[in-house]
């Protein structure tokens, strides 16, 4: 396992992933900015996720068949410049626009990262993409309180922040890995290449446990400063560090999921921690304390982040000569979806409440469960050579 390599570009999935996440975490302030309803700011919502996630499934396509490594650092630029003049725009569709731009370079970062990672995970594949994964984690944590710092400190204007943040990164990526020549550290040249079977139904259900997994998450991290607005004007950073709870919980659960699937298998590791997550999704969202709300909001993010590695090593086995293709299958297309159903939240929302999304956020882990379940393991049917 190469540690320099996987430390170094999960620090690029860090700032990448600040700027996805604090698209949701600024949605109260655009909502008040720009006088938008629940449906208008599920447009927003609806405008990062398509960019952010479902086009990463044309770019893990091409990144098999083309060299394209630069689009990892490509892509971390482009995140940045959408989030960063986003709170300088007060035209709403030239925020889409920008916000569109900032979800097209995450989409171009995520396939070519997964697959340049996979390339240093030695025998411990599970291990090894949890590293690169908990800086997603670390970034999706880090973007909502630092988007609500920059922008009590410097107003709207503080988005540019993220671009001071951003650019010496780039450049050490650019400098230290991707001018060099990938090392594929996993492979052996006494190994012999397998053809596995592909259970279509499988790799179905396993999207759809992506999904779900996604409406849970993401329905949870953009209605959250909602349910608790009443504190954003006589404690203002409450809801920034319920969500830091949410999300740093679910960056430590990366590492554990990762060493957990590594032990029990990834079907099992799925199927475990959706039920943990059943159980405490619906402690924590009917819980009064605030310590109590913070410790579960902990608890939550811990158990049902720690399986976004997996499900990405899962979806790899289930196309192995198609790596990027595979990442971008399981880390976009199905969170993509997934985002794109939560964007009907806010329709929810608008008809029925607020309360009506939270119902719906404590039932779906039920329908993972029951995906978990069915998903068959790919297994090698045949060797050449």
């Amino acid at each position: 396992m190469n540690w320099f390599a996987l430390i170094l570009l999960s620090i690029g999935h860090i700032v990448t992933d600040i700027n996805q996440s604090a698209v949701p975490a600024m949605l109260p302030f655009f909502k008040k900015e720009f006088a938008l309803n629940y449906a208008q700011t599920g447009i927003i919502l609806l405008v990062t996720n398509v960019f952010s996630s479902v086009i990463q499934v044309y770019f893990g396509y091409i990144g098999d068949k083309k060299n394209m490594r630069y689009l990892i650092v490509l892509g971390i630029l482009l995140a940045s410049v959408g989030v960063g003049f986003s709170g300088l725009t007060s035209n709403f569709y030239l925020l889409l626009l920008l916000v569109a731009l900032s979800g097209l370079g995450v989409s171009a970062f995520h396939p070519m990262a997964f697959n340049e990672a996979s390339n240093y995970t030695g025998d411990k594949k599970a291990t090894g993409m949890s590293i690169f994964s908990l800086g997603g984690n670390i970034g999706f944590a880090i973007g909502p309180p630092l988007m609500y710092f920059l922008i009590y400190k410097f107003d709207m204007k503080g988005t540019l922040g993220v671009l001071v943040i951003s650019l010496p990164i780039i450049l050490l990526i650019q400098i230290l890995l991707l001018s060099k020549k990938t090392k594929k550290t996993h492979k052996k040249s006494i190994n012999l290449p397998l053809e596995f079977s592909i259970d279509r139904l499988s790799l179905f259900l396993l999207i759809l446990y992506i999904m779900f997994r996604t409406w849970i998450y993401f329905g949870l991290m953009s209605y959250l400063p909602f349910k608790y607005a009443m504190y954003l004007k006589d404690q203002p950073s409450f809801v920034s560090i319920l969500l830091f709870c949410l999300l740093s919980g679910g960056a430590v659960g990366t590492i554990f999921g990762g060493m957990l699937a590594d032990r029990i298998g990834t079907k099992n590791a799925l199927l475990v921690t959706m039920i943990m997550t059943f159980v405490l999704n619906i402690i924590f969202n009917n819980v009064k304390n605030e310590i109590a709300l913070f410790i579960f909001a902990f608890l939550v993010g811990f158990v049902l982040v720690s399986t976004f590695s997996v499900t990405v090593v899962l979806a790899q086995e289930f196309l192995p000569h198609k790596k990027a293709l595979a990442s971008g299958i399981a880390a976009g297309f199905a969170i993509g979806t997934g985002g794109i159903g939560v964007s009907l939240f806010g329709v929810v929302s608008d008809h029925f409440g607020l309360s009506a999304v939270f119902y719906i956020i404590e039932a779906l882990p039920v329908f993972a469960i029951i995906c978990s379940i069915l998903i068959k393991k790919p297994k090698p049917v045949k060797i050449y050579g």
